[in-house]
């Protein structure tokens, strides 16, 4: 009669060992390839949070003259000012004749602001 203690197992052959490190060694650089997808991308996340604060550069961007709103899945807004165009990525209110700045931050992002400093995204079109 055996029992379960007396139970024999056979020797792993080289063939075997070799798969078995082999699938260690693909687990382990999955893993690391996780760990680096992971940290890479958070700290990519803060330091394009820390760079939309920083303004590069402000300029005139001319007098409200229309805001023309379009509806769908997403508001959007087109301001025209006495200068020019601009495309919003939300929609926007805006008082006629109210003087407008155009602000480029530090990770190339337009924003069109109001004198109150309330800013909006411009769609970028590079």
């Amino acid at each position: 009669m055996e029992t379960s203690s007396n139970k024999q197992t056979r020797p792993s052959t080289i063939s075997e060992r070799i798969q078995r490190v082999v699938l260690i060694i693909m687990v382990l650089c999955m893993g690391l390839s996780l760990l680096i997808v992971a940290v890479g991308g958070t700290a990519f996340y803060l330091l394009d949070r820390h760079q939309v604060k920083i303004v590069k550069s402000t300029e005139a961007a001319g007098q409200v003259m229309a805001v023309t709103l379009s509806d769908g899945l997403f508001t959007r807004a087109l301001v025209e000012t006495s200068i020019g165009f601009y495309a919003l990525i939300d929609g926007a209110s805006l008082i006629k004749g109210q003087p407008l700045t155009l602000e480029i931050r530090g990770n190339a992002d337009r924003y069109l602001c109001d004198p109150a400093h309330r800013c909006t995204r411009l769609i970028n079109t590079w």
